[in-house]
């Protein structure tokens, strides 16, 4: 998940909390794991020709399958995503096996159509959850939950 925030450290009059996105039309973003793209094509942003809704249908998606909840209860209706959170979300759980128990190098790779305004920052956040691993041989597998303590 990826948010940003344009001349926030020094102002104090602004909220913090929310995230901009002003100037910031996305001509291409996706994450490489390990050489791996996500997505496969290119998806963009233009807020001025309404062109966000591939990014608000995955944030639904993310809140939906992480939440266990319905996306109709969303925590951020399309407005309130366009105003307060505008947020590029990649789905990256549908890894092949062999990424699965290697260390994964994670690169964010964003295209803009003009430079980002001055004193821009991007946040990143990686949710990573493991509730269960698989073992066995041939002949049976075992799911188990993973221990947390």
């Amino acid at each position: 998940m990826v948010a940003f925030q344009t001349d926030r450290d020094a102002n104090r009059t602004t909220n913090n909390a929310s995230f901009d996105l002003d100037g910031l039309n996305v001509t291409s973003a996706y994450v490489l794991l390990n050489g791996i793209r996500y997505p496969y094509s290119d998806v963009g942003t233009d807020y001025a020709t309404n062109k966000y809704t591939k990014w608000y249908h995955e944030y639904l998606r993310f809140y939906t399958k992480y939440n266990n909840d319905n996306k109709n209860d969303a925590c951020l209706s399309l407005l309130d995503f366009l105003k307060v959170a505008p947020l590029y979300v990649f789905d990256v759980s549908n890894q092949p096996e062999k990424l699965k128990n290697t260390t994964i190098d994670e690169t964010l790779n964003m295209t803009f159509a003009v430079a980002a305004p001055a004193n821009t920052m991007a946040y990143a956040v990686t949710y990573f959850d493991l509730m269960y691993t698989l073992t066995g041989d041939n002949n049976k597998q075992i799911i188990q939950l993973f221990n947390y303590q």
